[in-house]
């Protein structure tokens, strides 16, 4: 397990391929680490809310100098860091 600040990405990269060759596509749910591999899932939990939410991490180094996770607007949306812009979060390896 392990958290720091989050920033969130989507409208000006939809179309760009992520470190996995993906399409980052509107309402994508991925996060975007940069030591745990490809593939792996887990759950996000906003620390001052406490809402979760699944990813899967498809990218590796994050779009925002100076955050330790970038999450694509679908995930950040579920968690309502689409209006706020960052947050401190904490993930879970679930897979």
């Amino acid at each position: 397990m392990s958290g720091g600040t989050a920033f969130w990405y989507g409208p000006g990269c939809y179309g760009q391929k992520t470190t996995s060759g993906d399409v980052l596509q509107e309402a994508t749910m991925i996060v975007a680490h940069s030591s745990l591999p490809m593939g792996t899932e887990v759950k996000v939990t906003r620390l001052d809310t406490n809402e979760s939410v699944i990813v899967e991490i498809n990218d590796h180094k994050p779009y925002k100098e100076g955050t330790l996770f970038d999450l694509a607007h679908g995930a950040a949306e579920a968690l309502d860091l689409d209006d706020d812009g960052t947050a401190q979060i904490r993930i879970e390896v679930i897979d």
